[in-house]
């Protein structure tokens, strides 16, 4: 099997990056659908540092892509996804 180049791995790295922030407002407006607009904003509240943390961290693999630094994209995409996973277990509850 033939591992990808850095340059793909680099925007696949990106696009998870922007999938998971599209599934984090998504999950803003499940939250106010299911609980109404006061209580779903309050229920949203804890993701909003992962949020955060996605776009930031969106917006640095896409400036290193920029400057064609493709393996830092996928070492930053990773990290950044590695955090956001730490983020869920330890701050939100199930």
């Amino acid at each position: 099997m033939k591992w990808p180049s850095p340059e793909r791995a680099a925007q696949a790295g990106i696009g998870i990056l922007f999938i998971a922030i599209l599934r984090t407002v998504a999950e803003y407006y499940r939250l106010r659908w299911s609980l109404g607009p006061e209580a779903g904003l309050k229920a949203f509240e804890p993701f909003i540092p992962g949020l955060l943390l996605a776009v930031i961290g969106a917006m640095t693999a896409v400036a290193l892509y920029f400057a064609r630094r493709f393996r830092l994209v996928v070492w930053a995409a990773g990290i950044v996804i590695g955090g956001l996973i730490l983020y869920k277990a330890i701050f939100i509850p199930i």
